[in-house]
């Protein structure tokens, strides 16, 4: 679709809506790409609003001169959902950063889209309450309003679920500049469609949140947390059926391999506090009652030493249980210090299947001669799977990368899966998505962007 370019009196016109301060032509190199840099484009023009009406004005100004519109939060994608492919106007929601209200009947916590996930824990810090969803690394970057883009889920979503989840209601600008209130403080609803539930993972495609009503969870006072080693990974993914076929459902099971700590003693200078172990799952247990938290870990470790687990290496101390969850969220940027270039596979799988994926990676692995470290979510199903380009040429790189996407994601077909389980579509993974779902269901989903967006101003080039 043809698009108009801003012009200088475009411009003008869009500081008559908001300020000249918040308005600029000027774009920072870091705005033209995210964690990745799957892809780079610039922008027209950034403008940084101050709440909903500015959004509102903004968009109805574009919809009426069919000017694109993207939306960006901390830049932490990994698909390139928030570059702006077309040009047009970026809106970088940096300044709508508030938290707006603390509700403890309702366990409910307002925000604005540019609040950071660490901005929400630190908030909480000396509440009672905690925000379940967390991503594995990026706190300081990632925001509410990229979450709810994307569905994220993150570490703690064996047990607490993801955003989706974790969101009640939403304050959405659509493209022609209307603003509807999706959901609220309610905890349950069964009046018409859900549309809420709609613009979570919509990737910022059918409109813009402004403001998100997240829901809250009590603290549990006793949290376990512990390391098990396993000799193969295989082992290691197995064991996970068996903890919750006996009645235990951990807060957290994180993956990752020996070859992964090796990556992060080399990006650290620091040796990982055990050497022995093929694989390792990270596991997290939680509650109101030491001794059934202790039981719950408990199950977890004999469970694991029936099934190829070694001496387990149980985090009881604030230093032990700090330094390992952090050593988790410094895995990517490991992995990344260990290659020019990767390209990450968010494949989701049905839990049983998850070992099934992992072998298939390896054959993927040896057959084409490329390296494929794997991190993950393994409770729910969800593997982060890395293409890293090494020394291929500029003409080899992107026919190995297409190559083996379109073997992973096949095998994800095969096994039930999906293309992305938190991190989104975006731009880098739209076409690989079309050949997954059939143009029928993208037909499907063009309707329904049709209704929302009939210009196709709204993040255009992203999700198909």
């Amino acid at each position: 679709m043809a698009y108009q370019k801003v012009t200088a009196m475009n411009v003008q016109e869009l500081v008559a809506l908001t300020s000249p301060y918040r308005v600029t032509t000027q774009i920072p190199e870091a705005m033209t790409h995210d964690a990745l840099n799957v892809v780079a484009h610039e922008p027209d023009v950034i403008i940084k609003p101050n709440n909903t009406g500015e959004v509102a004005a903004i968009l109805r100004y574009a919809n009426h001169r069919n000017l694109p519109v993207i939306v960006r939060g901390g830049g932490s994608g990994l698909n390139g959902a928030d570059v702006a492919v077309e040009g047009g106007i970026l809106l970088d929601m940096h300044r709508m950063n508030h938290i707006i209200e603390l509700d403890q009947d309702n366990l409910t916590l307002t925000v604005q889209p540019g609040v950071t996930i660490r901005d929400i824990q630190t908030y909480l810090d000396n509440t009672t309450f905690f925000y379940a969803p967390e991503p594995g690394q990026g706190l300081d970057s990632a925001t509410i309003g990229g979450n709810i883009a994307t569905n994220a889920s993150g570490m703690w979503g064996l047990k607490y679920g993801g955003t989706r989840e974790a969101v009640r209601g939403l304050t959405v600008v659509l493209p022609s500049g209307d603003t509807r209130i999706l959901g609220g403080k309610i905890t349950k609803n069964s009046s018409g469609y859900d549309l809420k539930d709609l613009m979570i993972g919509a990737e910022g495609t059918l409109g813009i949140v402004t403001e998100a009503i997240l829901s809250l969870r009590p603290k549990s006072p006793v949290i376990k947390s512990v390391l098990l080693p396993f000799d193969s990974a295989n082992r290691a993914i197995s064991v996970i059926p068996k903890i919750l076929h006996a009645g235990v459902t951990p807060t957290s099971t994180e993956f990752f391999g020996r070859r992964i700590t090796k990556y992060w003693e080399q990006y650290a200078g620091k040796q990982f506090p055990i050497q022995i172990g093929a694989a390792y799952l990270l596991m997290a247990f939680d509650g109101n009652h030491d001794s059934a938290v202790a039981a719950d870990m408990a199950t977890a470790v004999s469970l694991s030493q029936n099934n190829g687990g070694l001496v387990p290496y149980p985090l009881d101390t604030q230093e032990k249980y700090r330094h390992l969850w952090r050593i988790r969220a410094e895995l990517l940027p490991a992995i990344q210090n260990t290659t020019s270039e990767l390209t990450e596979v968010d494949i989701v799988v049905p839990r049983s299947r998850v070992s099934e994926l992992l072998d298939y990676i390896h054959v993927v692995e040896y057959e084409e001669q490329v390296r494929l470290p794997s991190i993950g979510h393994v409770g729910d199903g969800n593997l982060h799977t890395y293409v890293c380009r090494d020394g291929l040429s500029d003409t080899e790189w992107p026919e190995m990368r297409d190559l083996v996407l379109k073997r992973l994601y096949a095998k994800a077909a095969e096994l039930g899966g999906q293309v992305s389980g938190e991190h989104g579509i975006g731009y880098d993974k739209k076409a690989y998505f079309t050949d997954f779902m059939g143009t029928d269901y993208l037909k499907f989903l063009k309707s329904v962007k049709q209704i929302f967006d009939p210009n196709q101003i709204l993040n255009p080039g992203k999700i198909f």
